[in-house]
């Protein structure tokens, strides 16, 4: 997964005010109430002294009388105090002395009064040096003073405490430099109400604050104010750093070239860091399918207020090969050689090649470059030989001339063919736009053979099969080897022409936990024009994720309409037909079709009406699926599909109309294991659970099914 790390502000360089020959304003607001982390340091130039200061004390604004006491000096966040001076009232920290009154000088726009009741003492009451100290705190949270000292004078009466204060200039204009997201005129409005009034640190702070954080909400993560003071005609400059980009920096790329990076990332060089459009550009990066892990990283830029970003990865096996052998109840014993390689050569590039040898042996080679020009046009080429067992005309009506064919394993089909395509992205930025519409081009020539004769062994094995020429299978009737002979062949030639609208907003793409990915295809035969097909093909995929409760689990729905039809009203061929198998499976049931092979017509009717509901040349089905982590790369999944398979009414030779009797439903669980190279998929499903009493009346049988990827 993505992971963003040391998501960190980092250090910009703040602009020096000693310059501006500013009047201190912050060194009061430090002691009534937080400044913001960013915005803590010393602003106005000079050496700020207030008591949090511990180089000495406060200047005091009139001098104190003769053999009066002075309590200033340092005041930590901790509340402990050291002051200067020793005087012996105010000596020790719990040392108490009775103040018999309490005045105020220094203040002309804050009564006396107001700043009486501010403060947590009262006349007639013994107090300490820290209770004197918390009374400047709170002097200074008013928001109204630049400096403030306490000095006690002995007088007939008794000690008298008095609060020596500063007050902060008037405001006479407001003006923020550095805003291009927000209007600066907006902040600078909303101190309209204070001009002509003596500055108040308060407001001052909370303009700041909500200013900062909705640029965090806007995901302006680094935007600060790196300046705050005012000119000596009382004028409050705020300057705001937004979070320049100097450069991006791409680290752990071994193999990998920067620019297949870079071309992911729409945040460039002189650009505002945001970290909505970053989490975006890391997840596409991600989703190339080239790194384990990628981070995120700040260093300060060699311009002032600028910062350097760097992207961390890490590269993971891109190429694999495979060299194994297996068995198969289609294919009988197989050998497999694979070749693929991902990021070829470091460019983004994918190359495979695969070569199956079996009783129906294939091979396919297919080229993928997804930029082939700045506009991430994409292009990508296959050619491919491959032969497998099919269930040609497993439901055709008994009405039908191939009524008394009874079918066997070894019925095949052969499609020799090669693919070019061309796709582009679609609606606004070719990086960012979830739209994507692609163009193909597709000649192939389809094979049909069935079985003639077989002969078996002493354990009722198949051996030497006996396959001919299918031509009922083909709308051409087209035959090499002479119809009837052995190792015959029917066959077709298909040219088309197709069509591809993608949207997907999918946050990963292996796993997706989030978003949508639907797809709207069409493909044209171009018959009888050239070759003997003149189908068309339309298929609708609509696809949901959304993350559920408890966190990390995923409500996932997908959903896909598929129909042939034939402009000119011909027959659709059996090997164009949709079965209830691979990726039109509707799990708990057998993913073998139920055969129409019967010792008398009746029985072949009968068992050809059942076999007809789970092929047509139209479909739909749905799933919904409730995807949850249990450990480590280990997830589970509880799903329920439901589907349908139907012939267009007006095709000639129909199975069977719509009917939504025909409506096929199971249900079930799966594990999943997560790998580099996707999920391995394995689901238990079934299709009925009879139960009476709440006591099972019989036991379902389970049907399980292994793939490498989601189902949707």
């Amino acid at each position: 997964m993505v992971s963003l790390r040391n998501l960190e502000r980092p250090p910009l360089h703040r602009s020096s005010s000693s310059r501006h020959a500013p009047v201190l304003l912050a060194a009061a607001g430090l002691l009534g109430f937080a400044l913001p982390a960013q915005a803590a340091w010393w602003p106005f130039g000079g050496s700020p002294q207030h008591p949090s200061d511990k180089k000495g004390p406060v200047t005091a604004a009139k001098p104190a009388a003769p053999g009066s006491t002075v309590a200033s000096g340092s005041v930590p966040a901790s509340g402990s105090v050291s002051a200067s001076g020793s005087v012996a009232p105010l000596a020790e920290p719990s040392a108490r002395i009775h103040v018999a009154d309490i005045s105020v000088e220094g203040n002309h726009k804050v009564t006396e009064e107001q700043i009486l009741l501010a403060l947590p003492i009262h006349a007639g009451e013994d107090v300490t040096r820290k209770q004197v100290m918390d009374s400047l705190r709170h002097i200074y949270g008013m928001g109204y003073f630049l400096d403030a000292k306490a000095t006690t004078e002995q007088t007939p009466e008794g000690v008298t405490l008095i609060f020596h204060v500063v007050e902060n200039p008037d405001l006479k204009a407001v003006h923020v430099s550095g805003m291009t997201v927000f209007s600066a005129t907006k902040i600078e409005a909303e101190f309209d109400p204070d001009i002509g009034h003596i500055i108040n640190l308060n407001k001052v702070h909370e303009v700041i604050t909500k200013l900062e954080k909705r640029y965090q909400k806007a995901g302006y993560d680094l935007a600060r104010v790196v300046d705050l003071h005012v000119d000596p005609d009382g004028t409050l400059q705020i300057q705001v750093a937004e979070g320049t980009i100097q450069k991006i920096e791409i680290v752990g790329n071994k193999e990998t070239k920067d620019y297949v990076i870079r071309r992911e990332l729409t945040l460039k060089p002189g650009m505002l860091f945001n970290m909505k459009t970053m989490e975006g550009d890391l997840r596409r990066v991600y989703n190339l399918g080239y790194f384990s892990d990628i981070g995120l990283n700040y260093k300060p830029g060699t311009i002032d207020q600028e910062v350097v970003v760097v992207v961390k990865v890490t590269e993971k096996q891109t190429g694999m090969f495979q060299l194994s052998a297996g068995y198969s109840n289609r294919d009988g014993p197989l050998g497999i050689l694979s070749l693929k390689k991902d990021n070829l050569f470091g460019r983004g590039q994918s190359v495979s090649a695969d070569l199956t040898i079996s009783r129906n042996p294939s091979a396919d080679l297919s080229y993928f470059n997804p930029w082939i020009d700045s506009q991430h046009t994409s292009l990508g080429v296959s050619l491919y030989d491959s032969r497998y067992a099919n269930y040609l005309n497993q439901g055709l009506s008994p009405l039908s001339t191939n009524t008394n064919y009874i079918p066997s394993s070894f019925d095949q089909e052969e499609r020799r063919g090669a693919q070019l395509s061309l796709g582009r992205p679609l609606f606004g930025n070719p990086v960012t736009t979830p739209f994507n519409g692609q163009l193909s081009i597709k000649g192939e020539w389809i094979g049909v053979q069935r079985e003639a004769d077989e002969a078996t062994d002493a354990n009722g094995n198949v051996i030497n099969p006996n396959l001919i020429a299918s031509p009922q299978d083909t709308v051409s009737g087209n035959v090499a080897g002479g119809v009837g002979q052995p190792n015959s062949v029917a066959y077709d030639l298909g040219f088309s022409v197709g069509g591809t609208l993608t949207y997907d907003t999918r946050d990963l793409v292996l796993n997706p936990n989030t978003g949508w990915f639907n797809t709207l295809s069409l493909e044209q035969y171009t018959g009888p024009l050239l070759g003997n097909l003149d189908l068309t093909r339309a298929n609708l995929s609509v696809n949901h994720y959304i993350p559920a409760w408890p966190g990390g689990t995923v409500l996932a729905f997908g959903s896909q309409f598929a129909t042939t039809l034939s402009l000119w009203k011909h027959r659709i061929p059996s090997y164009e037909r949709y079965y209830a198998t691979g990726p039109y499976l509707i799990r708990g049931w057998s993913e073998v079709l139920p055969s129409i092979a019967g010792s008398t017509p009746a029985e072949r009717q009968q068992n050809a009406a059942y076999a007809a509901l789970f092929e047509g040349d139209s479909l739909g089905i749905a799933s919904l699926e409730y995807r949850f982590p249990i450990w480590n790369i280990l997830s589970g999944v509880l799903f329920g599909d439901t589907g349908v398979f139907w012939d267009q009414e007006a095709s000639p030779g129909a199975v069977d109309a719509f009917d939504w009797s025909h409506l096929r439903s199971g249900y079930g669980v799966g594990i999943r294991v997560n790998t580099p190279l996707g999920p391995l998929r394995l689901d238990l499903g079934i299709n009925r659970w009879r139960w009476k009493n709440w006591k099972p009346v019989e036991w379902p049988t389970i049907y399980p099914t292994f793939s490498i990827g989601q189902k949707f």
